[in-house]
């Protein structure tokens, strides 16, 4: 569920893109339809042509099978649930670097030992 918070929350209002800023890696993402929407979304941030209003934003949005236009509803419909949204997407997105964090501290781990069973 946290993901379609994370997709709902951006396509509610697209400016939150802002925070993805240094926080968030698109290989951070399982989901292959939000991975695809916050590219879109960072790509049209960066480059100046994110929309200002929602109703404009969903206009320009990629457009894709039946199945993607269901999944933005439930995204939206999801975000509209959630009240304080700017401190939800802060404490998703520091869980997410958290899970980032401790899955390369693993990988070193495992290196590691790696290094010392192989006596280098």
């Amino acid at each position: 569920m946290r993901r379609n918070l994370l997709a709902g929350l951006l396509l509610e209002e697209p400016a939150r893109v802002r925070m993805l800023e240094g926080r968030l890696e698109l290989d951070d993402l399982q989901d292959a339809d939000v991975r695809r929407l916050v590219a879109w979304l960072v790509g049209r941030w960066r480059n100046g042509s994110l929309p200002a209003g929602h109703q404009e934003f969903l206009q320009t949005l990629p457009r894709g099978s039946g199945e993607w236009e269901s999944r933005v509803a439930q995204w939206l419909a999801w975000a509209d649930s959630i009240r304080e949204k700017e401190r939800n997407l802060d404490e998703l997105l520091s869980r997410i670097q958290e899970r980032r964090h401790r899955a390369s501290l693993e990988g070193l781990r495992v290196l590691i030992r790696e290094a010392e069973h192989a006596g280098d």
